[in-house]
C-alpha cells in the first residue's frame, strides 16, 4: 500500500487522540516542565516516535502462531524447525524493533532460512527496506559519508559511511544485473520484446567523459534514449523550433567496450519502441568520436526504420573556430567573425558552400595551412551528417546537449568530486542505480523489491583479506 492512501485512513478517531495525549505526558516527562523551544520539542518527539514506532512495528512484524509450510525454500523437500523465535534486529526510518520467527534447516541441501523472511520481504542487511531506499537515495546524490550524515539526520538513525555505500553498490549491482541480462539478450543477436511506441521518432544520443577508475583515468560512456513529440518548443540556446523531448532515458558503461555499451543502449531504446510497427524514425546525435559513429550505425540501421546521423552542431563550430585561430590569429577579431559567419551559413545552407570556401582559403602560416586541411578533411567525412537545413525544417536537434550535460550531472556531479577513486563494480554500481532515478525508473525499480535481491555484504577485513 502506498504512503498517501494510508494516510487518508489515519483520520483522528477518539483512540487516537488519547494515544496523542499519553504520548505528550511521556514527552513532558523527559523534557520537563516549562516552554520550551519548538525546535527541542520535536527533537524529542522524533526519539519518541521512535521508541513508540519501532514498538507498533515489533508488534506487527513478529510471526504469528498459526504454522507456515515447512518446505525448503530451494529444494522444495521437507525441512525441520532447529529454533522457535530467533530473534532479528531491524532498524527502519520510524525505528527499530526485534523480529522473532521459526528458523528452519533442510538437510537435504545443507541450508537454512526463515520463511518468515520472505513474506515480510526482508532483505539481507540489518536494515528495512525503506531504510534502504533511504540510504541508497541519499548515496547517488552525494558521498557516502554525507549520505550516512543526512540519513542520520533526517532519520534520527545512526549509520556508518561503510554500510551507505555496502547498501548503495548492492541495490546498483541489482540494477545492473538487470541491464547487463538484457545487454547480452542483444549480444546474442536474440529478439528483445519491444516496449510501448511513444512516438514515431526517438533521439539517441552519445559521448563520454572521465572518471578516475582502478587507479586510472578511464573513459564512462553515457547514452540517452527520448521519445520526440509532435509539440513544438522553442530552443532558446538556438532560436529555432524543435520537436519536444518527451522524456529522456540514460545509461552509462563505465570501463565498457563500444560494443558492450551499444549493446546496453540497444536494450533501452527498444524498451522505448524500437521494434514496434508505430516507430518509423531513429535519430542519432553524436560528437566527432568514430566510435559513436560506428556503435549507431552498427546497431540502429534496423529494417523498416529510417536512421538520420547528426552531428553536433556545436562541435562542428568548434572545428571552425579552431581554423578561423589559426588562420587569422587566436581570438583576434577577424578570426571571430569568419568563425561567426561560417557557423551560421553551416546551419543554413549546410556543408557544401563551407568545402568550397575551405577549398579557396589560403594561410600565411605552416600552423594555418594544417589547420585548413585538417578542417577539409574532416567536413567531407561528416558531409553527409551535417544536413543542417533539413534537419532544422523537420524540427529535429542538432545539438547532443543533453547528453553532454549528463555526462556532468549524472556522473561527474557524483563520481568525480575531489578525492574520489573508484573500482569499477562499485562506480559502475552508483551510475546504473542514478541513471534509473534520472530516467523516472525508481518508483518501478522498488516495486520489484531489489533488497530482496541485493547480495550479502561482506564486511571490510573479509573484503581486505579477500
Amino acid at each position: 500500500m502506498s504512503v498517501a492512501p494510508m494516510a487518508v485512513q489515519f483520520k483522528r478517531s477518539e483512540r487516537l487522540q488519547e494515544v496523542a495525549r499519553l504520548l505528550a505526558q511521556e514527552l513532558r516527562v523527559a523534557l520537563g516542565e516549562g516552554p520550551r523551544e519548538l525546535m527541542g520539542m520535536e527533537q524529542g518527539a522524533q526519539q519518541l516516535a521512535r521508541v513508540v514506532m519501532g514498538m507498533v512495528m515489533e508488534e506487527m512484524a513478529n510471526e504469528p502462531a498459526a504454522a507456515l509450510p515447512q518446505s525448503c525454500e530451494g529444494c522444495g523437500g521437507p525441512a525441520r524447525v532447529v529454533e522457535r523465535g530467533r530473534p532479528r534486529v531491524v532498524h527502519g526510518v520510524v525505528g527499530s524493533w526485534v523480529v522473532r520467527r521459526r528458523y528452519l534447516y533442510c538437510a537435504r541441501c545443507k541450508h537454512g532460512f526463515a520463511p518468515w523472511d520472505r513474506v515480510l520481504a526482508l532483505g539481507v542487511g540489518r536494515f528495512s527496506p525503506l531504510m534502504e531506499r533511504a540510504m541508497s537515495r541519499a548515496a547517488i546524490e552525494v558521498a557516502f559519508a554525507e549520505a550516512a550524515s543526512l540519513v542520520g539526520d533526517l532519520t534520527g538513525t545512526v549509520v556508518a559511511d561503510e554500510e551507505v555505500r555496502r547498501v548503495a553498490e548492492g541495490l546498483g549491482s541489482v540494477a545492473e544485473g538487470e541491464e547487463q541480462a538484457r545487454a547480452s539478450v542483444v549480444a546474442r543477436s536474440e529478439r528483445l520484446e519491444p516496449g510501448p511506441c511513444l512516438s514515431d521518432t526517438l533521439v539517441i544520443e552519445a559521448d563520454g567523459c572521465m572518471e578516475h577508475v582502478d587507479g586510472d583515468w578511464h573513459e564512462v560512456k553515457v547514452g540517452l534514449v527520448a521519445p520526440l513529440g509532435e509539440q513544438l518548443v522553442m530552443d532558446e540556446r538556438a532560436g529555432r523550433l524543435r520537436r519536444v523531448v518527451l522524456g529522456a532515458h540514460y545509461v552509462a558503461g563505465v570501463r565498457e567496450t563500444p560494443d558492450a555499451f551499444f549493446a546496453r543502449l540497444y536494450a533501452q531504446a527498444t524498451a522505448l519502441g524500437l521494434g514496434q510497427r508505430g516507430l518509423g524514425h531513429v535519430v542519432a546525435l553524436g560528437d566527432g568520436a568514430e566510435w559513436i559513429w560506428q556503435g549507431m550505425d552498427g546497431f540502429f540501421d534496423v529494417p523498416g526504420v529510417e536512421l538520420v546521423t547528426i552531428v553536433d552542431v556545436y562541435h562542428a563550430r568548434e572545428h571552425l573556430w579552431e581554423i578561423a585561430n589559426a588562420v587569422y590569429g587566436r581570438d583576434t577579431a577577424k578570426a571571430r567573425a569568419w568563425a561567426e559567419r561560417w557557423g551560421e551559413r553551416l546551419v543554413a545552407e549546410g556543408p557544401k558552400p563551407l568545402l568550397r570556401a575551405l577549398a579557396r582559403l589560403r594561410a600565411k602560416t605552416v600552423e594555418g595551412c594544417q589547420a585548413v586541411r585538417l578542417g577539409r578533411g574532416y567536413f567531407e567525412a561528416r558531409q553527409d551528417r551535417m544536413r543542417y537545413p533539413e534537419y532544422v525544417r523537420a524540427h529535429l536537434p542538432i545539438g547532443s546537449g543533453m547528453v553532454e550535460s549528463e555526462c556532468k550531472t549524472l556522473i561527474q556531479g557524483r563520481q568525480k568530486q575531489a578525492g574520489m577513486r573508484w573500482r569499477r563494480p562499485g562506480s559502475q554500481a552508483i551510475a546504473t542505480l542514478r541513471a534509473r532515478h534520472r530516467s523516472g525508473e525508481w518508483e518501478r525499480f522498488w516495486a520489484s523489491a531489489p533488497h530482496r535481491r541485493r547480495p550479502p555484504a561482506r564486511h571490510p577485513n573479509q573484503v581486505r583479506a579477500a
